[in-house]
This record gives structure tokens, C-alpha cells and sequence, in this order.
């Protein structure tokens, strides 16, 4: 790192390199490209992932199939109208989930996500902006519900916007 940067240097690094999204102001930001652009090296790169495990062993030498999951980081949009209550139910992998809700009078909406054990998440925080409700929250890998729910039941538009680890493809194989 180079402590001698300003933040003006840095916001500018990261706006310029922003990869245009459309209905984003300002686009995603692309933190390599902001480094490559001030001159900036990581010091190590993470360590490779762990080898799968070993297919399962049946009596007799057979192995059994195994499923593997590839997972991938989706961003995935909804967009509608809705009244009182907006519910998604979403697979997801094991990590980080962000799920924002864009709406007129977001402050009468609360979103929480239903986890596969059946536990209930609250987004307990009140929204920064009277546009936009958030939450992050670190998830196991399985089915989550994302409930959205809203005092007064005038229509609304909105935008959804969940991004989190998401299979890329499910295959079965036999050795």
C-alpha cells in the first residue's frame, strides 16, 4: 500500500476504472483495476482451494456418484410492482449474501431471509437512503427464502437486486 495517496487519488482510481451497469449510476467497481491504476500490488495471492474429496467407496470396489456444485458470484435483478409482501426463494453457496430492495417509501419495508434450517434473518437497521433498504449477511450453502414485507397496501415499484455465490452447474459422475 502506499500511504501517501489521497483520497482524492483513490476515489479517482476507482471511479475511472468502474465497469458501466446499466441502471447503476457510476457503474461496479472494479478494485483491481483501481489498484493496477495507482501502482499497487497485492502482497500474496490467496492459497489455491482445498482438492475435492474422494468419491465414496461401496462394499465391493464400486464407487458411488457424487455431485458436484461449481458455484459462482450472480448479481441477479427482479424488477415489478408489488403490494405488501414480495418472497423469492433463491439456492444459494456457502458466503456472503447482499440483498437490496429499491423502492418508494422503503422505511415501511423490512426484509428478512429464511435459512434452510429455518431460521429467520432480520434486516433490523434503518435504511440510509428513503430509496433503498439493504442487507449482508454470511449464509450456508441450501435453499434461503428472501421475504420482503411493507405496511399499507398502495402499490409500489421495485428493484431486487441479490447477489451472492450461485451453483453454475450441477453435474453427476461415475468412476
Amino acid at each position: 500500500l502506499n500511504p501517501g495517496l489521497t483520497i482524492y487519488q483513490v476515489r479517482d482510481a476507482l471511479v475511472s476504472t468502474a465497469v458501466p451497469v446499466e441502471g447503476i449510476a457510476g457503474g461496479r467497481i472494479d478494485p483491481l483495476a483501481a489498484i493496477e491504476r495507482l501502482g499497487l500490488r497485492p502482497a500474496a495471492s490467496p492459497p489455491p482451494p482445498p482438492p475435492p474429496p474422494p468419491a465414496a467407496q461401496q462394499p465391493g470396489g464400486q464407487q458411488t456418484s457424487t455431485r458436484r456444485a461449481k458455484w459462482g458470484h450472480r448479481v441477479e435483478f427482479n424488477r415489478g410492482v408489488m403490494r405488501r409482501r414480495l418472497v423469492r426463494g433463491v439456492v444459494l453457496g456457502p458466503g456472503r449474501l447482499e440483498v437490496q430492495l429499491q423502492a418508494a417509501r422503503v422505511s415501511e419495508c423490512q426484509i428478512s431471509v429464511g435459512t434452510p434450517r429455518g431460521d429467520v434473518i432480520l434486516s433490523l437497521l434503518p435504511p440510509g437512503d428513503p430509496t433503498l433498504r439493504s442487507m449482508t449477511v454470511l449464509v450456508k450453502a441450501g435453499k434461503h427464502r428472501i421475504d420482503i414485507q411493507c405496511d399499507g397496501a398502495r402499490r409500489r415499484s421495485y428493484t431486487l437486486s441479490v447477489a451472492a455465490w450461485r451453483p453454475l452447474a450441477q453435474t453427476a459422475s461415475r468412476r
